[in-house]
């Protein structure tokens, strides 16, 4: 991964974005979505790996689990604190192992995160130690190929149905318009960084790949799903069987 990429700097300009672009309806349906896919049980111990600024680790305690945070960025981190203070987060490598025992967590989360990893097939065997069973793990994640234009088709899509149900056809078509040259700019500022990322990550990985890891770890498969994200990401929901 180019040099750039592991700068606290770089990291620290692209999460001020992304919080951004976390508020847009295709985000929040895709974390919501895998939220639910995750299972929630009230009380249950969770982690969210590679939580960035802790926008999928405040679904998880909303919707009643017992939510850790793990990422590299110390900055991503300072920002999911305050977002989910009753929270514990961790800095560490997701590829030199999770600090966390074995069967410990009900389940695990990974958005838009496993691409970044070096080492992808010992994370699913971390995740698959860590996890109780019967336990799950939800990860999402771009496709090779995947169009930040169909993200941001989708998301506008959304805000149009939103603002007619809510303001009426002519009201809306304003709101709409001006929603979406504030998400244009927030992308073409976004787009930068998604270069980086392409550039030194070889994990942009079509389903395929996804689903050997997981079953090589040891995983059964019980959902795959293709829709989120405006299409563009792979959502696998996986069970650690019983032994």
């Amino acid at each position: 991964m180019p040099q750039i990429v592991n700068s606290p700097i770089f990291w620290g300009l692209y999460f001020r974005i992304y919080d951004r672009l976390a508020t847009m309806r295709t985000n929040q349906h895709l974390l919501r979505e895998c939220v639910r896919y995750l299972n929630v049980r009230r009380g249950g111990i969770y982690l969210d790996l590679g939580c960035g600024t802790g926008n999928s680790t405040l679904e998880i305690a909303r919707a009643g689990g017992r939510v850790q945070g793990l990422d590299l960025s110390t900055e991503g981190l300072r920002r999911a604190q305050n977002k989910v203070p009753g929270a514990n987060f961790m800095r560490a490598n997701l590829d030199r192992g999770l600090p966390l025992g074995a069967d410990s967590l009900d389940g695990v989360l990974a958005v838009n995160a496993l691409y970044l990893s070096a080492d992808p097939e010992n994370v699913f065997a971390e995740v698959f130690r860590v996890l109780k069973p019967e336990g799950r793990f939800v990860l999402s994640n771009p496709r090779r190929g995947a169009q930040l234009s169909k993200i941001l088709l989708e998301d506008l899509e959304l805000e149009w149905k939103h603002l007619k149900a809510k303001y009426g056809r002519a009201v809306g078509a304003i709101g709409e318009a001006a929603q979406a040259g504030i998400r244009v700019a927030d992308f073409m500022a976004f787009l930068p960084f998604q270069l980086a990322l392409k550039g030194g990550s070889p994990h942009f990985e079509y389903v395929e790949f996804w689903r050997s890891s997981a079953l090589k770890a040891g995983f059964n498969i019980k959902r795959c799903d293709p829709s989120l994200y405006g299409g563009q990401n792979d959502t696998l929901v996986l069970v650690r069987p019983l032994r």
